[in-house]
């Protein structure tokens, strides 16, 4: 059984034989699987099948070409233009609450003053992340040129992106004057 759950299809089956005048005649017994299981079976494979897909994950290497005020940055991840759109966002005055309010709530944290990486570090580890834990830092822009200084606080945004990642750089291009920041997916192999 074991072995038929490992897309294996293993078969036992039982013989039986028969003198009968001058003949050897065999009775044939499927064991395992039962056949009357056969139905259960299959459908045990295909729900196997299906969550084995299911876990397979297409990771996604597409670079993205920026434009913000004609400056070109070409050759970004997906991690890189959110940070880059968001960078350029909070350079053409856009707030930083709106920015949290675009963007999941463990996405962007903040802390009181304007402090260094080791700093910041230091005080986003005492906080309690918004959906509970503590924050893990490895997983933010957070080194002393990617940290934004804004009024009496200091941001660091998140480097883990995925799914929602082009709908976010949307929402934020949205809300700033039309032409100064576009994008586009590049059709360059990685």
């Amino acid at each position: 059984m074991w072995l038929n759950e490992h897309a294996l299809d293993i078969r036992c089956v039982r013989l039986r034989p028969y003198a009968l005048e001058a003949r050897v005649l065999l009775d044939v017994q499927q064991v395992i699987p039962l056949p009357e299981a056969d139905a259960y079976i299959v459908q045990l494979k295909k729900k196997a099948e299906e969550t084995r897909e299911a876990k397979h994950v297409e990771v996604d290497f597409s670079k993205y070409v920026l434009t913000v005020d004609g400056n070109v940055q070409s050759h970004l991840t997906k991690r890189r233009l959110v940070f880059e759109v968001v960078k350029a966002a909070l350079a053409k005055g856009f707030p930083p609450e709106q920015i949290a309010s675009l963007v999941p709530p463990n996405k962007w944290i903040s802390v009181d003053g304007e402090v260094t990486a080791e700093e910041f570090r230091d005080k986003a580890s005492k906080l309690q992340a918004k959906l509970g834990g503590k924050y893990d830092l490895r997983r933010y822009f957070c080194d002393d040129g990617e940290l934004f200084h804004i009024g009496a606080r200091t941001y660091a945004l998140s480097n883990q992106w995925s799914l929602n990642t082009i709908s976010v750089v949307d929402e934020v291009i949205a809300q700033l004057p039309p032409g100064s920041l576009c994008y586009e997916k590049t059709t360059e192999a990685s």
